[in-house]
């Protein structure tokens, strides 16, 4: 019977013929965790699901019929049989976590990323990492090969991203929302608010870390380092706000909290604040060993030099994490590019201020 057919054929008969019906049907093993929802707790789940996470056309159509489905009260003639059991409403309540990906928030994500690989070279270049005099190859040939990494790397990681996003209640709403032409959630000022205080303070304590603690330390590795212009480290910011948030938070923590889930799931499919945090540390420690390969190319990797890479790099990484979680993919990468913009831009412009003044 075709799927046409069939809803017209469920208004021919009576719920309790439904539900014998559907009850005979066999069991759909992926929705027993949803037979024990209420009317009102499948209602919330349905539309924090779409809140969270815009939907294309098609996705819309589904919600629609789904939010039909659920707030019908199917019962047996004496009301003995709760609508939670019904399978025909439980798999309603689990496909609203199969949407489709938003495929215009996933190649806005990828070329935005890919070419935000353009804005690192004048950094990288200032701050003696790339020395135009000792290249293999011309300049033009390695900025074409490594757009065509970015490209290789950022689309597969956002593409997996955005598919397991869907299924732990992660996404980018507002964006997405805005993409697809849809009003965007409430929320947004606050949102960016929050993130881009948090990012300007995980930034300061950075800062103030790495002037009290290891600059003292490592005075004498570091006055050779290279002072980038404060106007590359604002282009080089943007490389960090959209690609490393997309390796670390959009792809490695939404990939962790989804594989911990595999491991034990909560009883409403949403992921426990363990589980989140679990992927917050490791999303953040990578963040800091990803550094580890620039940071050889300028310094000598001691102890102490793994250790202040690892610790000034996994303090905001935290806080990215929890902007993800809390706020979505928006606040996560504004609250990055506010902590670049400490680092990067306010702070050697001060120091260029405060160093001739002195002199």
């Amino acid at each position: 019977m075709s799927r046409r057919a069939r809803g017209a054929h469920l208004h021919t008969i009576q719920p309790a013929q439904l539900f014998r019906q559907s009850a005979t049907a066999g069991p759909w093993p992926i929705h027993q965790k949803a037979r024990s929802l209420d009317l009102a707790e499948r209602e919330r789940r349905v539309d924090r699901f779409s809140r969270i996470s815009p939907l294309s056309g098609v996705g819309r159509k589904r919600l629609r019929t789904c939010r039909w489905n659920v707030r019908f009260d199917w019962r047996q003639a004496d009301g003995s049989v709760p609508a939670s059991a019904n399978p025909y409403v439980v798999r309603c309540v689990h496909r609203i976590m199969r949407k489709s990906i938003n495929w215009r928030l996933f190649f806005v994500l990828w070329a935005v990323a890919t070419l935000s690989t353009l804005a690192l070279f004048p950094y990288l270049i200032a701050a003696g990492m790339l020395n135009l005099a000792q290249l293999p190859i011309p300049l033009s040939a390695i900025i074409r090969v490594e757009l065509t990494k970015g490209a290789l790397i950022f689309g597969p990681v956002a593409l997996l991203g955005l598919f397991l996003a869907e299924r732990v209640g992660f996404g980018a709403p507002y964006l997405g929302a805005w993409l697809n032409r849809r009003p965007v959630p409430e929320g947004l000022r606050r949102s960016l608010l929050t993130a881009l205080a948090l990012g300007g303070t995980a930034g300061a304590i950075v800062l103030a870390l790495d002037l009290a603690v290891f600059n003292p330390a490592l005075s004498a590795q570091l006055g050779a380092v290279t002072q980038p212009p404060p106007w590359a480290g604002l282009l080089a910011s943007f490389y960090g706000a959209v690609s490393e948030e997309i390796l670390l938070r959009l792809g490695l923590m939404t990939a962790v909290v989804w594989a911990t889930g595999l491991v034990k799931a909560a009883p409403d499919g949403q992921p426990t604040a363990v589980r989140v945090w679990i992927a917050i540390a490791i999303a953040s420690v990578a963040f800091g060993l990803g550094h580890l390969p620039a940071t050889a190319k300028v310094l000598e990797l001691t102890p102490l030099v793994i250790g202040r890479a690892l610790l000034l790099n996994g303090i905001p990484g935290i806080a990215y994490g929890w902007l993800y979680w809390r706020h979505g993919f928006e606040a996560a990468m504004a609250g990055h590019f506010a902590s670049d913009v400490v680092l990067h831009v306010l702070a050697p412009s001060i120091s260029r201020m405060i160093v001739p003044a002195q002199g």
